[in-house]
């Protein structure tokens, strides 16, 4: 009895991260700002899953580049004035969304 107790209420291992969770449909589009200084990007983004998908707070975005050999730089410091995510970032399940980062 003490070991089904004990099995029962052992903590969960955390799920494995769903990397087709989230894509990214195409190439982005971007502008450039009017004083040189801005540039801005537009990503069409589908969510493959059966659960809605939120972002409300910058501190639940991590920003990386792709690099040209293909590899991911570390995240960047943070998301300052010079980089805008445009929040709160919606996708409903099994929906594309528009993502703008300035």
């Amino acid at each position: 009895m003490g070991g089904f107790l004990w099995y029962t209420g052992r903590p969960e291992p955390p799920k494995t991260w769903n990397a087709t969770a989230i894509v990214v449909k195409g190439p982005p589009s971007f502008n450039v700002g009017d004083d040189g200084k801005r540039v801005t990007f537009k990503y069409f983004v589908e969510n493959t899953t059966d659960t809605d998908y939120n972002i409300d707070s910058k501190k639940q975005v991590k920003v990386t580049l792709k690099l040209t050999n293909g590899a991911l730089s570390p995240p960047l410091p943070s998301l300052s004035t010079s980089t805008l995510l445009h929040l709160p970032v919606f996708i409903p399940a099994k929906q594309k969304a528009l993502i703008i980062v300035e």
